[in-house]
This record gives C-alpha cells, sequence and structure tokens, in this order.
C-alpha cells in the first residue's frame, strides 16, 4: 500500500489551490461559459479517469504490433517528451 508523504499532501494542496486560481483567472480572461465548454469538452475526453478514460482508449495498439502484447497502461505515462529533432525538452 502507498500513500502520500506530509510533503506530498502539501504539494498536492498547492497543486489544487494554483488549479483553482488559474481556472479563476481564465474565467475572467475568457468568460465563465467558454470556460465551462472547454470544460465538459476535455471531460468527455477524460471520463471517470483511469482505464476507463476515452483518450487512454485512443492509445490501444495495432494488434498485430509488439506492444498489443504488453498489458495496457492504467494511467496515461508520465515521462519527458522527445521531440521530432532529438534530445530532451530541458536541453539534454
Amino acid at each position: 500500500m502507498a500513500g502520500l508523504t506530509a510533503r506530498g499532501r502539501e504539494a498536492q494542496d498547492e497543486y489544487r489551490r494554483l488549479l483553482a486560481a488559474i481556472e479563476k483567472q481564465w474565467d475572467k480572461r475568457f468568460g465563465e461559459k467558454a470556460i465551462g465548454a472547454l470544460r465538459q469538452s476535455l471531460e468527455k475526453l477524460v471520463g471517470e479517469g483511469g482505464a476507463q478514460a476515452p483518450l487512454l482508449g485512443a492509445s490501444k495498439p495495432y494488434p498485430d504490433g509488439w506492444r498489443a502484447t504488453k498489458p495496457h497502461p492504467e494511467t496515461l505515462p508520465y515521462y519527458p517528451m522527445v521531440p521530432h529533432r532529438g534530445g530532451f525538452s530541458d536541453g539534454s
């Protein structure tokens, strides 16, 4: 079983605070109606999250490919993206 440390809980609280502040700024800048429509569109992609997320379903591998033999992920990946020019986004 895994859980957040005290520092992890603080980071999670800070994330939620920042998210709420950003959404308030966007509501003021773009209007609540536009941001509400954006949220609805994005929620359709994410659904309830986890393995049932429609967005994750779009990552289903080609049936004859080697990835089809691997277990389907339960979450979207979280790692640095390697752009088409090579190297990592941090310049390394």
